[in-house]
């Protein structure tokens, strides 16, 4: 079998992970939605983001809310919140607003005792769930491994804790897929999630990721890595940036066929034009010199998609804060657009939500799409980046490129666009 390089809506190739694709389809958007670090949702999140400077807006390592109130937010028992973690209300929470965005079927499933739907309706297996966390059950763990375990606490500990509960909350009987990618694992989520509905395997994907507030271990193991910034100190792309600030936030994305959205009246928020993931295979912690492999994944996607640089309107960048790495990506940019398209550079603002950022991110650039605005150009940056001043804007923005990367070398890129 061949290994596939290229994942996207529009062509056909094979895939080591999903099996030899049958067919192709146009992958939509029907649900999307945050939960922030204030505990904004996506809507008031992009007002709030419209009117802030670069110093950033919104508090940062800790949770504004508490598993009980996430819980309640998902229609949760007290009984069922109590066997959960805090990464898993998290996620329930946000994917409850994207499920009723989009508009699907109302029933769910109690999460506490054998009570799966006697006769469930078709549809639900070919839906699926994507899902992950960097550091979400690592952070279950270490804030109770002094604790006797409880029937439930490898519920809350093992890998596939978020996928379990939102695939037996929702029903979802196709695939359930579980990505702990460090900070790529909301864009490698999103594009095996759109290769899969692209290629028939699935009518419809829930696209979920959740990062609470680290534990005391977990922050001090980002501060000894050299990833975490000292308090207060530096921004992504300014002069004095010395590392992340992380930030608890969730995201969820759901993505359906055209023609199965179509068929039951669903309205689209955006399109997914194709995604690709890939290893640079070059250190545990560093980023590649140059980021080579982001680049061949960026010109891969644009010759699939058949576009060229020249109608990418707009590009998230990763921009984590660490010196090296936001200079390695900025060259790498550079080196694919000239001049540059309209940049963004999220977690100025939200600080970096790790593994839920990438699916956080998308879901602002598809409200951005949607409401035909831009967010404000990242300002006071390091002259050596060469970034600029803001483009002039020619035109309503209709592509976005999404642009994922993870401590060990995973990297993704995803291309949005509007509808």
């Amino acid at each position: 079998m061949v290994l596939a390089q290229r994942w996207h809506a529009g062509s056909r190739s094979d895939c080591a992970v999903l099996g030899p694709l049958s067919a192709t389809a146009d992958v939509e958007v029907s649900g999307a939605a945050v939960l922030a670090p204030d505990g904004s949702n996506l809507e008031q999140l992009w007002l709030t983001l419209q009117q802030q400077t670069p110093a950033g807006c919104l508090r940062h390592g800790r949770d504004c809310s508490s598993a009980s109130a996430y819980a309640q937010q998902a229609g949760l028992l007290p009984s069922e919140c109590s066997v959960l973690g805090l990464d898993q209300c998290m996620a329930l929470a946000v994917v409850e607003q994207a499920w009723t965005q989009a508009g699907l079927s109302p029933q769910r499933q109690a999460l506490r005792g054998e009570t799966a739907m006697a006769t469930p309706e078709p549809w639900r297996r070919r839906a699926g769930v994507f899902a992950g966390s960097a550091l979400g059950a690592a952070g279950n763990f270490s804030g109770e491994w002094d604790q006797r375990p409880s029937p439930y606490s490898l519920t809350r500990w093992r890998g596939n804790g978020i996928g379990a509960a939102v695939g037996v909350r929702y029903g979802l009987m196709g695939q359930q897929v579980n990505l702990q990618s460090a900070s790529a694992t909301g864009g490698q989520l999103l594009a095996m999630a759109g290769a899969a509905v692209a290629s028939g395997r699935l009518d419809l994907a829930v696209v979920v990721a959740a990062e609470p507030a680290l534990t005391a271990p977990l922050l001090a193991a980002c501060e000894r890595s050299g990833a975490l910034a000292p308090s207060g100190a530096g921004l992504p792309l300014a002069a004095d940036r010395a590392g992340m600030r992380p930030a608890p936030m969730a995201g969820c994305i759901v993505l359906e066929r055209a023609d199965v959205l179509r068929a039951r009246g669903g309205q689209s928020l955006g399109c997914w034009r194709g995604g690709d993931c890939a290893n640079e295979a070059h250190h545990l912690l560093a980023p590649q010199p140059g980021g080579a492999r982001m680049a061949e994944l960026v010109r891969s996607l644009l010759e699939t998609t058949q576009l060229v640089p020249g109608q990418i309107d707009w590009v998230a960048l990763h921009a984590t804060g660490t010196r090296r790495f936001d200079a390695e990506e900025m060259a790498m940019v550079r080196s694919l657009f000239q001049p540059l398209p309209w940049l963004t550079a999220f977690k100025r603002w939200l600080g970096h939500g790790l593994g839920a950022a990438g699916v956080v991110e998308a879901a602002l650039l598809l409200q951005g799409l949607l409401l035909a605005q831009l967010p404000p150009w990242p300002e006071a940056c390091d002259p050596d980046l060469q970034i600029g001043r803001a483009p002039a804007i020619t035109r309503v923005p209709q592509r976005a490129l999404q642009l994922s990367s993870g401590m060990g070398g995973v990297v993704a890129a995803n291309l949005w666009e509007a509808r």
